[in-house]
């Protein structure tokens, strides 16, 4: 959602199709292992069981792209009620690829982030290649970089 705010529909990235398909995996399970709907009810369906009928399938995936769908609409207003700070982020992430819980509170607060030369998270001048991994304090991105 914050790619196609900040980019525009036809410019969303193959992550963003990672994350939608990692979306409907969850809601999948809410819906057939966890009891999480009101149309299927408090009861696991699907797993070690006879096959679902036409019926039951069909009711799970309308249950999961409501699911989906209202977890998108509800992620849309939440980013543009916070517009602003989603184009800090973006602009930052652009930048530096990977941002720390503690970079991400200073930039919002209109704090550069001044990061050691060489320290492997990119930095203010270049836009170097960075692992997450290798910086246990960053936070997921907000928005993926455009390469």
């Amino acid at each position: 959602v914050a790619e196609e705010l900040i980019f525009g529909p036809m410019e969303v990235t193959s992550g963003a199709s990672s994350d939608l398909e990692q979306a409907t995996k969850i809601a999948r399970l809410m819906v057939e292992r966890f009891g999480m709907s009101s149309k299927i009810g408090f009861v696991s369906i699907g797993k070690d069981k006879e096959p679902m009928s036409g019926d039951t399938r069909k009711t799970v995936d309308d249950e999961v792209r409501a699911l989906t769908g209202q977890a998108y609409e509800r992620a849309k207003k939440l980013l543009q009620a916070h517009e602003k700070e989603l184009h800090i982020l973006a602009a930052a992430l652009l930048e530096h690829e990977t941002l720390s819980g503690a970079e991400i509170k200073d930039t919002l607060a209109g704090k550069p982030v001044v990061r050691p030369h060489g320290s492997g998270s990119g930095s203010s001048s270049k836009r170097g290649v960075s692992s997450p991994a290798a910086d246990k304090d960053a936070a997921p991105a907000v928005v993926a970089a455009k390469p």
